[in-house]
């Protein structure tokens, strides 16, 4: 199948609020640069879409976190 690349990136933020509690704000973005990850070829032979590249994965999904610590 053809090759790819994929790249997750997270960025986050602490905030003490006391000296036990803390929150902390995340933001998590996977496949962040949205490269286009082809399925594999169809590989059976009775079909007629056979050696066919016939879809793509899920595009960039993004995360919004809100983390409470105490």
């Amino acid at each position: 199948g053809p090759g790819f690349s994929n790249f997750d990136i997270s960025v986050f933020k602490n905030f003490p609020i006391t000296e036990t509690v803390k929150l902390q704000f995340r933001a998590e973005f996977f496949d962040a640069f949205n490269n286009v990850r082809f399925n594999p070829p169809s590989m059976n032979v009775n079909s007629s879409s056979y050696g066919q590249i016939t879809g793509a994965q899920l595009p960039r999904v993004i995360q919004l976190v809100l983390r409470l610590t105490f």
